[in-house]
């Protein structure tokens, strides 16, 4: 497994919150366009998608309330593996 440093440091409260609403909305737009994509070539909606969308909104709510007036410090790890015959979700 690889470990990459996604993001390190002390933010000022409005760095703290551009930067994870960034990241959060990008995940919320990457299930939509899946949605999208599945209903117009299959005719379905993706459940996976429509769950994991619910489940970010809600972090996203989490971390809104958490921001205050206060610096963060924030540190974000992504943990790459790679799975020997998976299908690819």
């Amino acid at each position: 497994m690889d470990q990459f440093d996604l993001i390190k440091g002390v933010f000022e409260p409005e760095e703290a919150k551009e930067i994870l609403l960034y990241l959060i909305d990008g995940k919320i737009q990457f299930h939509q366009n899946r949605i999208f994509s599945d209903r117009i070539r299959f005719g379905t909606e993706n459940q996976d998608s429509l769950k994991r969308i619910e489940e970010l909104k809600t972090t996203k709510e989490n971390i809104l309330k958490l921001i205050a007036d206060d610096k963060l410090s924030i540190h974000s790890q992504i943990n790459v593996e790679k799975v020997a015959n998976s299908k690819v979700a």
